[in-house]
């Protein structure tokens, strides 16, 4: 069940882009990579999501990747939580890599089936 563009804005309390590619054409393409602080059902979740199809460095296939789950009083730490993935004082590149390094051994929650945000409700 996808989430319509509007709920996923208003559920999200912080994001940073570490890369946004946007291509113009006759089919558009968007390519990114982003930590996102999102509002879940049951506490708030910190989600990497990268989509950088021609970028396999690490062996980290695209898609979302749940980095940490907090409880509904936790929004506080979720989003320092996030800040500090997304790590700001390094370039986009090293913050890429870093997250990618983390990721090697993880579970990937969704197959990259089409280039754009989208995060599901956890229940």
């Amino acid at each position: 069940m996808e989430i319509e563009k509007d709920e996923r804005k208003r559920r999200t309390i912080w994001r940073k882009y570490l890369r946004i590619i946007a291509e113009e054409g006759f089919i558009p393409d968007t390519r990114f990579a982003g930590v996102f602080c999102i509002r879940e059902v049951s506490g708030y979740a910190v989600w990497y999501s990268r989509y950088l199809k021609e970028d396999t460095s690490g062996n980290v296939p695209d898609g979302d990747y749940l980095l940490r789950f907090f409880r509904p009083e936790s929004k506080h730490l979720a989003i320092e939580f996030a800040v500090l993935a997304a790590k700001p004082a390094l370039s986009s590149d090293d913050a890429i890599a870093a997250l990618d390094a983390e990721l090697e051994n993880s579970i990937v929650l969704e197959a990259a089936t089409e280039i754009k945000p989208h995060f599901e409700q956890i229940r």
